[in-house]
């Protein structure tokens, strides 16, 4: 079976330039990437650091974002471990530089993310596979939402 994956590119997003014009492609985005989960999709943010997939997924997911890059400067880029217990149970989160966690913990909550509406923002589309989210998508359609790519 092929697997289905729809790739779109957006400018970074930079609020402190144009607030208002950053916030309503945010608003936009957000709707196409909020449909596109509820159909089904997985959905994956790409972009280097600064390119704004935090800004975006704040903006989608309001307090239902697992921000781990405190987390990460404290642990000199150790694996870090996800805190499932702070997600809400319905509707849609995101796990925000995801390729931190370690593949064998995306083993262990295999089951529950498959079932749940998810975006996974990386900072390179070479983390997925090596983060094991390639096994959690598997068998879905995929969003790809690149930012910071020259246009």
């Amino acid at each position: 079976m092929m697997m289905q994956i729809i790739h779109l590119s957006f400018r970074r997003f930079d609020p402190s330039r144009r607030p208002l014009v950053e916030s309503l492609r945010a608003f936009f985005i957000g709707v196409l990437i909020r449909v596109m989960a509820y159909l089904g999709f997985g959905v994956l943010i790409i972009g280097r650091a600064r390119t704004g997939k935090t800004y975006l997924m704040e903006r989608i997911c309001s307090g239902k974002v697992l921000n781990s890059t405190a987390k990460i400067i404290a642990s000199n880029g150790s694996p870090l471990s996800l805190e499932m217990a702070r997600v809400p149970r319905g509707g849609l989160f995101a796990i925000d530089e995801a390729a931190y966690v370690t593949q064998a913990q995306f083993q262990t909550l295999a089951d529950e993310l498959r079932n749940r509406r998810v975006i996974y923002a990386l900072q390179r589309i070479e983390d997925v596979a090596r983060s094991g989210l390639n096994d959690l998508l598997r068998g879905k359609p995929v969003l790809i939402i690149e930012l910071g790519k020259r246009l």
